[in-house]
């Protein structure tokens, strides 16, 4: 990684995009999620190859979480969040009968 960034600098972005992702899938459903947590990938991509710009990129990423957080609970779409919760149950059902 640039910037002497190690595999948990990468892990650790990985997740917060996957958190992006879940959230915005938990507003607005699963297909705007998956496009927010592939943004998100690419941008935290971005800002380990050019560290110069990793600052700009984390306080947009930033910002656009602190608008969803704001945003979002105020749009009534129940039937994704439903969507997200069976997909979510349905993924735990899996896990269990694997381990």
């Amino acid at each position: 990684m640039a910037g002497g960034r190690g595999p948990a600098y990468t892990w650790i972005m990985l997740i917060a995009a996957l958190v992006i992702g879940l959230l915005t899938a938990y507003y607005f459903g699963l297909k705007p999620g998956g496009y927010a947590a592939a943004a998100a990938a690419a941008l935290f991509g971005v800002a380990a190859l050019f560290p110069g710009l990793a600052v700009p990129i984390y306080t947009l990423v930033s910002l656009a979480l602190i608008g969803l957080l704001f945003i979002g609970p105020r749009v009534q779409r129940p039937g994704h969040r439903a969507d997200l919760l069976r997909w979510v149950r349905r993924a735990v059902r899996q896990l269990r009968r694997l381990f």
